[in-house]
């Protein structure tokens, strides 16, 4: 069965969809609009680099993150969206 990582969760975890932002600018980042934030909930998805900064975020604040906390079955969208990826890329 495929895994993904329960973007929604993470995010809730670490500040939620209006506490993230502020605390990447406090860090040092760029800021994020909620629409993105919302965005990435949607799709279960984020960039790899902003998940790295809400990862340093949270650290720096004294709360690391375990990601395999938030890995769990990917849903039928998503895992129906990896094998198509998968087909494309012949993999």
């Amino acid at each position: 069965m495929s895994k993904s990582l329960n973007v929604r969760r993470l995010i809730m975890n670490v500040g939620g969809r209006s506490g993230i932002s502020p605390r990447l600018v406090a860090a040092g980042f760029k800021a994020v609009a909620l629409g993105v934030i919302d965005k990435w909930m949607q799709r279960n998805s984020l960039p790899t680099g902003r998940l790295v900064q809400i990862l340093i975020v949270a650290r720096d604040e004294g709360r690391p993150v375990n990601l395999y906390d938030y890995i769990e079955e990917a849903r039928k969208d998503e895992a129906n969206n990896v094998r198509q990826s998968d087909q494309q890329r012949g993999a």
